[in-house]
């Protein structure tokens, strides 16, 4: 009888000693739980080793996932469709549960990349994390997003409703409200994105990377706050995201990014 390939690593490897074989086999619930917990040490480790402000309130929130809920279930085409974000194979419900797509990322892929998807896996499973300990804020980041957009930024509200409205997009959306919602909720997927990334990236997970560049967007992708770190390091990008709450959204994020490319081509324009 063929010995059963371990699905679970270690999270404190190194690329050195990265030898599993991830079989295509449907996850189970006992193993989303192992993956969340496994995800807790992980965002505990990074903040420890490199002192990143990720998690502020991860103990509560570890001891919150203790008892939580955890499913392996599959999630239907319609649902993931419904993201602001590729990689959508898993969400969070509070207070505590946390879902993973049973037949994990990748799945359907032509590519013998096994390491591919125990990282795509591994991502999935620190997201979630990571948007559980925002609601043991109180959703603070929506909230205070929420209100900033609407103080701050009315003249870009005023020009998407026009344009919303003339669209085919759906009458929820022609709404003041419901925009600034939406966008406040795109922010605060796009820098639990990041968050993730910082991670896994720091825990030199194999294909990362090629992960963060998944993570299109024909508006706002994720990577325009990367491009903001390579000008501007990493704790630049974690302050504004941690303590400029209620005064940095997609708008800012959008204006910076564009500020730094546009200075980066003057310097290389003869």
């Amino acid at each position: 009888m063929k010995e059963e390939t371990p699905f679970c690593l270690n999270p404190r490897f190194t690329v050195a000693n990265w030898y599993i074989t991830v079989e295509r086999r449907e996850l189970s619930s006992s193993e989303v739980r192992r993956l969340v917990l496994d995800a807790i040490g992980l965002i505990k480790d990074v903040r420890g080793e490199a002192g990143l402000p990720i998690c502020l309130g991860i103990e509560e929130t570890s001891s919150r996932l203790l008892k939580g809920v955890f499913k392996a279930e599959k999630i239907s085409r319609e649902r993931r469709a419904d993201s602001f974000y590729a990689l959508n194979y898993s969400y969070f419900e509070p207070p505590s549960t946390i879902s993973l797509d049973k037949r994990r990322p990748f799945w359907d892929s032509h590519m013998d990349l096994p390491e591919l998807v125990e990282t795509a896996t591994r991502y999935c499973a620190v997201h979630e994390v990571i948007h559980a300990d925002d609601y043991g804020d109180g959703n603070r980041v929506i909230m205070e997003t929420m209100r900033h957009i609407g103080e701050a930024h009315q003249d870009k509200l005023k020009i998407s409703l026009r344009l919303l409205k003339r669209s085919h997009a759906p009458e929820f959306l022609k709404s003041k409200e419901a925009l600034i919602r939406m966008w406040a909720e795109q922010y605060a997927d796009m820098i639990t994105h990041y968050r993730t990334y910082l991670v896994l990236r720091q825990k030199r997970f194999p294909k990362i990377d090629y992960l963060w560049s998944c993570l299109y967007s024909d508006y706002f992708p994720p990577n325009l706050l990367t491009a903001i770190e390579c000008e501007k390091g990493v704790n630049y990008v974690l302050r504004r995201i941690t303590e400029d709450i209620g005064k940095y959204c997609l708008v800012e994020v959008l204006d910076e990014a564009e500020e730094i490319s546009k200075k980066n081509a003057e310097k290389y324009t003869v």
